[in-house]
Parts: C-alpha cells; sequence; structure tokens
C-alpha cells in the first residue's frame, strides 16, 4: 500500500523525484562568487541557444526565398527552421515564440546578475553587470520591436561602457576610478580597449538603429542607417531586410527599368532582376568610392 501510495504521488506535478529549484536572495551573493556566475552562465546559455534558432530560422527564410515558388524547397525550409526548436512545432510562428522565449529568459538571467552584483560586489563589477543586463534586455526589445524601450536600455548600456573604458568622467565613477589609480596593469588597459571597443562597435549601433526606427532627430537618414556596422546577429538580419526593402522600393519607382548596352537602351521588366542589378550597381559606387579614399 506504501509502494503504492509513492507511486502515485511520484506521479503528480510536485512529487518527491520532481526537480525542485532552491531559492536564494541577492544578499546570498556575500557568501560565494558561484551565485554571480550561475546568474552569468544562465543568461549566456540561455542566449547562445536563442542565437542557433535565429541562426536555423534565418538560413530557413533564405532558402525559402530561394526556392520561390517551388513547394518541395519551401517546405523543407520551414522543417529546417523547427530542428532546432521544438520538434513538436513545425511552424515558423512556434520556433519564432521559442526563439523569443529564449530570449527573454536570457534577459531575465541577465536582470538578476545585476540585482545580484548591486548586492554583493564592488563598484567596477555593478557597472560591468549593468552593462551587460542593459544590453541583453535591449535586445529582447529590439527584438520583439520595442524601440523605445530597446534605445532607453542600450542607452544604459553604453553610458556604463564608456564609464568602464574611462571615456565618460562621472562622479559616480570616482570611487572606482580611486580603487584604479593604484597601478593600471596590462590587464586593466585590456579592459578598457575591450568596453571601449564594446561600446563603439557593438552597442552604439544597435542604439542609432533603434532611434532610426523612432524616427528620432538626427538619425532618420536611410544611408547612414543602411551602412550601420553590424557585428550582431539580430542587427545584421534587419539591416539586410532593410536594404532589401529599400532596393524594392527603388525598383518599383522606376530605378533601373532600362540599361543601356552597346549604345542601346534595353528594358527590364523582371523585378527581381531590377533589384539585382540595382544592388550590383550599389557595390559598384562603394568600390568606387573605396578606391577614392
Amino acid at each position: 500500500g506504501g509502494g503504492g501510495g509513492g507511486g502515485g504521488g511520484g506521479n503528480k506535478k510536485g512529487g518527491k523525484h520532481s526537480f525542485h529549484p532552491r531559492r536564494f536572495e541577492d544578499s546570498d551573493a556575500n557568501r560565494h562568487v558561484n551565485y554571480l556566475l550561475v546568474s552569468l552562465y544562465s543568461s549566456e546559455r540561455a542566449w547562445s541557444h536563442a542565437m542557433e534558432i535565429k541562426s536555423q530560422c534565418d538560413k530557413a527564410a533564405k532558402k525559402k526565398r530561394e526556392a520561390g515558388s517551388r513547394k518541395k524547397s519551401s517546405s523543407s525550409a520551414v522543417t529546417d527552421a523547427a530542428a532546432v526548436g521544438d520538434k513538436k512545432n513545425s511552424s515558423p510562428s512556434s520556433v519564432r515564440r521559442h526563439y523569443l522565449r529564449r530570449l527573454r529568459r536570457a534577459a531575465a538571467f541577465a536582470s538578476q546578475l545585476e540585482c545580484r552584483a548591486r548586492a554583493s560586489a564592488d563598484g567596477r563589477t555593478v557597472l560591468e553587470a549593468a552593462a551587460y543586463a542593459g544590453w541583453m534586455r535591449g535586445n529582447r526589445a529590439l527584438e520583439c520591436g520595442e524601440y523605445g524601450e530597446a534605445a532607453a536600455e542600450y542607452g544604459r548600456a553604453l553610458e556604463s561602457c564608456r564609464r568602464l573604458a574611462g571615456l565618460d568622467d562621472d562622479d559616480d565613477g570616482a570611487e572606482e576610478e580611486e580603487e584604479e589609480k593604484r597601478e593600471e596593469t596590462a590587464e586593466d588597459l585590456e579592459a578598457r580597449d575591450y568596453f571601449a571597443g564594446r561600446a563603439e562597435h557593438v552597442i552604439e549601433p544597435l542604439l542609432r538603429y533603434c532611434r532610426y526606427e523612432l524616427r528620432e532627430s538626427a538619425t532618420t537618414d536611410d544611408s547612414e542607417v543602411l551602412h550601420l556596422e553590424a557585428t550582431t546577429p539580430q542587427l545584421r538580419s534587419r539591416l539586410e531586410a532593410l536594404r532589401a526593402r529599400k532596393l524594392r522600393e527603388r525598383a518599383a519607382d522606376g530605378n533601373m527599368a532600362t540599361v543601356s548596352f552597346r549604345g542601346r537602351d534595353v528594358p527590364i521588366e523582371n523585378e527581381r532582376l531590377q533589384v539585382a542589378l540595382l544592388k550590383c550597381d550599389d557595390l559598384r559606387k562603394d568600390l568606387d568610392d573605396d578606391g577614392g579614399g
């Protein structure tokens, strides 16, 4: 009778064989650095999984576009996208939901890392955690189309990175600067270079793109945004989609409707061919500009 009761309890949610995560307070991070590392590794794990899903989705979308109207290739592209997510869900929308869930998990763990750092770590570690958490929350907001929130989070991350790189003189950073006055080692210089590069090449392009989407002043120039440095998968895919849309708009406006060949004007009626020719023309202009520089 006792064995039967135990078996019944094990089938219920929350039975003795179920996993029960331990609850920790932010102040528990004072006991060991591993409390911070658990939050960091959990965030990185969710982030890397999300990027894997996104990579497969992007490949599947590209394969589907190249396949055109061929039904067999289109169906195989959807299958490839779903292979990374839940095998029971084969639709692109379900794969995207899974991707967004992993991004939310990454942002939640990053916020947990920031809270634990504020409760237990020194000033520099708090700044590093704030920069990381702001960047991760901005990534989630960007992917959800919440550009205002993404811009705010990227702005906070950018400010933290600049302070860590010593690019901003701030009264709040006086305490950290006094600690580093002891002696600046090669490791300190390497960290400064890292955060300076992170601010300039990763976070600032993301922030400028969000401001472009919000149509804020001084950042509404299409050409400026299209030439942003795409150092993250999210920005890269968005810029590629934006460039493709601009090319289609130019083709619809009559650009590249005719080409001159051996003194004759040849009409181009196929839209995909017009887009391809416009892309070649843009690449030629970029090469000419680089050669002239």
